[in-house]
């Protein structure tokens, strides 16, 4: 989970969750390959539409380093409950 504060392709604030699967290979951490900005990117520059509110479903991204991976995005302001 992250939130995208400030990019020219929002206009609010913006929270984005995700599930990602990295490809890992034998006795790899997943911390040598999860990076901070992946989810920003799932959603901001790997993403051309940018819908809200919609699941997103992504194959390999980032040359293979992300498997795949699945992303709700919501403006933070749009949200009322989590319930």
């Amino acid at each position: 989970m992250t939130i995208c504060f400030f990019d020219r392709r929002i206009e609010e604030p913006i929270l984005v969750v995700a599930e990602v699967k990295y490809q890992l290979q034998l006795g790899t951490e997943i911390r040598s390959v999860c990076k901070e900005w992946d989810l920003r990117n799932l959603f901001l520059d790997w993403n051309e539409k940018r819908v809200t509110g919609d699941v997103i479903t992504f194959g390999a991204a980032d040359g293979g380093r992300i498997q795949s991976a699945t992303l709700i995005a919501k403006p933070i302001y749009d949200i009322g409950s989590v319930d």
